[in-house]
């Protein structure tokens, strides 16, 4: 008995080890960061519908309706571009990514650094709405049911990327 347990730890071990080895992308901030300043944007088909907004390169980009999917690693993370100011609030560790599968950055990843357990948030550029382009690997888009569940909560309820 104690040396399945033994084994077992090891094994254990060996897993957190190559999970944590699997999972890891340069998180370091750029020398000169750009300071994401965040907006508003309000949806022009519904005065309601606010999203709260950063700037990139002309573009102007919302969260997008998706999760992580899989592991964040250097294959899909690409350079750390800055970070967010919220409010006048510089948080230096809320940092902003551009993504490797989408050499046009129609998305972004924006994740907190030094948090435990922390999911990034995928942001999209409002003017890809309505077109059909490729979605990086590492975002898995919320499905039929997931916007079902959300009309049965607020029957009023539009996503403003359906």
């Amino acid at each position: 008995m104690k040396r399945k347990w033994k084994v077992a730890c090891i094994v254990a071990s060996a897993l957190l080890l190559l999970f944590l080895a699997g999972c890891k992308f340069d998180d370091s901030l750029p020398e000169n960061p750009i300071q994401f300043h965040t907006g508003t944007f309000t949806n022009p088909n519904n005065a309601d519908d606010r999203y709260q907004s950063i700037e990139y390169n002309g573009r102007t980009y919302i969260p997008y309706d998706g999760t992580q999917k899989g592991f964040l690693t250097e294959k899909n993370i690409g350079p750390c571009l800055g970070f967010v100011v919220q409010d006048g609030e510089e948080d230096p560790n809320n940092r902003v990514y551009l993504l490797k599968e989408d050499p046009d950055a129609n998305y972004l990843m924006e994740y907190y650094v030094g948090g435990v357990m922390e999911n990034p948030t995928f942001l999209r550029a409002i003017d890809t709405v309505g077109q059909d382009i490729q979605t990086p690997s590492c975002i898995e888009p919320y499905s039929f049911e997931y916007y079902n569940e959300c009309r049965k909560e607020d029957p009023s309820f539009v996503s403003y990327w359906e």
